[in-house]
């Protein structure tokens, strides 16, 4: 069954890629109506990554879900972390960089998280006595990650879950 629905989503997105190839050709052909049309571009081509994403997810959703934790995220945005969890030689400064922060349940959540990250680094918790119920986790990424953070985002959104599986899923990228 699960080996049926990749097969069909794979179908649709070569579907999909060729309805975005479509209006790509037609963003060329009609000039001068190229601006509405450039709107439908950016759904196809959005549309396209997150269903990637989603068979990924799906392929490997055997081990991906087995240690996971709930994770809202935010989005990603700008904020004062320690370091990059992606660089093997990253210091633990704190400085502004890019990173996903995201809704968690419980502050043993957090720690947990952290654990799953190698030497600490590029991850906060966000635990304040006096909001026990508002609970974040700053993970951060330099620039020269920043593709691996859109993907550790993308597979975190599909599930609202994170887990070290899906962390090594994004870091090899």
């Amino acid at each position: 069954m699960k080996n049926n629905l990749i097969n069909d989503l794979k179908i649709f997105k070569t579907d999909m890629s060729m309805m975005y190839q479509r209006i790509n050709l037609m963003i060329k052909k009609y000039k001068e109506y190229a601006n509405p049309i450039k709107g439908l571009d950016g759904f196809f081509e959005t549309g396209l990554i997150s269903l990637q994403n989603s068979i990924e997810f799906i392929e490997h959703s055997d081990y991906l879900q087995k240690n996971s934790i709930v994770f809202r995220s935010r989005g990603i945005g700008l904020d004062y972390c320690p370091g990059c969890i992606f660089c093997e030689n990253d210091s633990n400064e704190i400085r502004l960089m890019k990173n996903i922060s995201a809704f968690i349940e419980s502050k043993e959540d957090g720690e947990q998280i952290i654990k799953w990250i190698k030497d600490n680094k590029g991850i906060t918790l966000d635990f304040r006595v006096n909001e026990p119920d508002w609970i974040q986790i700053k993970i951060g990424s330099c620039d020269k990650h920043e593709n691996k953070l859109k993907k550790l985002h993308q597979l975190c959104m599909i599930n609202n879950t994170i887990s070290p599986e899906i962390i090594q899923l994004a870091n090899n990228e």
